[in-house]
């Protein structure tokens, strides 16, 4: 990352094999939650590396089970980031029922006296289609016809992280890491975003086009909203896989091209 001339990298806590649980399966391990704080010096731990907390977290489920598998991990994980010192751990989207995942966030930046939580939230998003309206009594569908399924409407990402920020009381430390979608909302929704604690801008390969030269560059209006948050000083995350040339360098340097338009 330091060759291609990136600030920071985001690591996951606990490595995906490493699960934990309330069953007793994850206790009964001999190996160690993660890798080794030695792998690197105290001094790039708190300025180099933000934590991620493991995706597959469901703060919120329904089931009791997965509910409390995931607060113990969370815990685990959070304590762990404390330990390192990290200055900042990413969350993953939890979606609008988020009441429990604030809960845990909130007692996190509590007993932490550093570490900023980054949520993050698309700016965007489908909800998983739902099979439509079941017949009453009395009716009948036709034969060999399958009850349609109701499209999927594209949901407002702010709307997801204004009713987290209002259960978390508007904490000075929790934030926003927006992830920019292939689809952006209208001006009137991203004119939203303008007077939130926005720490991060998460930059996806996938959203990137591909110029005659085999080079990565953004459309006219990903480059405005990536313009805006530059002249906000947001810090930016690539993610995914390289999709263009060999290396990430391309997208650093089309950013730091962007910055200079300033």
């Amino acid at each position: 990352a330091a060759e291609d001339k990136f600030d920071f990298v985001v690591a996951p806590l606990v490595h995906p094999r490493l699960r934990r649980d309330v069953l007793g399966v994850s206790e009964r391990r001999t190996s160690p939650m993660t890798r080794s704080d030695y792998l690197l010096p105290s001094s790039q731990w708190t300025s180099c590396v933000v934590g991620q907390f493991s995706p597959w977290l469901q703060l919120d489920a329904r089931s009791t089970q997965v509910r409390r598998s995931s607060e113990t991990a969370f815990k685990a994980e959070a304590a762990w980031a404390s330990h390192l010192s990290l200055p900042a751990v990413l969350l993953n989207f939890p979606g609008l029922s988020c009441a429990n995942a604030a809960r845990c966030v909130v007692q996190l930046v509590r007993a932490s006296e550093r570490t900023t939580v980054w949520v993050r939230i698309p700016l965007t998003w489908r909800e998983p289609p739902t099979a439509s309206k079941p017949l009453s009594m009395g009716e009948e569908a036709d034969a060999g016809t399958v009850a349609p399924e109701s499209p999927s409407v594209p949901l407002d990402g702010w709307e997801a992280w204004n009713k987290l920020r209002a259960v978390a009381r508007h904490h000075p430390r929790v934030a926003a890491a927006v992830e920019l979608t292939a689809d952006l909302p209208d001006a009137a929704s991203l004119r939203r975003w303008e007077g939130e604690p926005v720490k991060a801008a998460i930059l996806p390969t996938s959203v990137f086009l591909t110029n005659a030269k085999g080079f990565p560059v953004l459309s006219r209006a990903h480059q405005a909203l990536v313009s805006q948050l530059l002249q906000r000083n947001v810090q930016f995350v690539l993610s995914g896989a390289v999709l263009h040339k060999s290396s990430p360098r391309p997208y650093m340097e089309y950013l730091s091209y962007l910055k200079s338009q300033l």
